[in-house]
């Protein structure tokens, strides 16, 4: 084979575009899964945080409640009406999300003692 001196080596129009166009689609296809993990690794943290926060209200209920007499520890902290305790707390702001919490404690069973108690956290 000969070797001309004015050849020049490198790389045609058509491999550079053919490359682009691959390198373009792999970076869509990366774009696109980083996308589609982010909101729900998001909403993960919301559930979370909202967990904790709900578990957290459920402890003080649990501990202001005295279970022989139904009274709270501290009776301006909760607002009894038809034998049901229920309250909505201010927001909670975490991380600039606000989180709520309602909750209402009413007499499950009143030959046992029992309560049940609902608890809702939202954001």
């Amino acid at each position: 084979m000969r070797y001309h001196k004015n050849q020049k080596q490198g790389f045609t129009m058509v491999e550079v575009v053919v490359a682009a166009v691959i390198f373009a689609l792999t970076a869509a296809g990366f774009y696109a899964t980083i996308s589609a993990l982010t909101a729900p690794a998001e909403l993960s943290t919301k559930a979370v945080t909202a967990a904790f926060l709900g578990k957290q209200k459920l402890e003080e209920l649990r501990t202001a409640v005295n279970a022989d007499d139904w009274e709270e520890s501290d009776p301006t902290k909760y607002t009894l009406v038809k034998n049901h305790k229920y309250d909505t707390l201010p927001p909670i702001n975490i991380d600039g999300i606000d989180y709520t919490i309602e909750y209402t404690v009413s007499d499950d069973d009143p030959a046992t003692g029992g309560r049940e108690v609902s608890l809702t956290v939202t954001w």
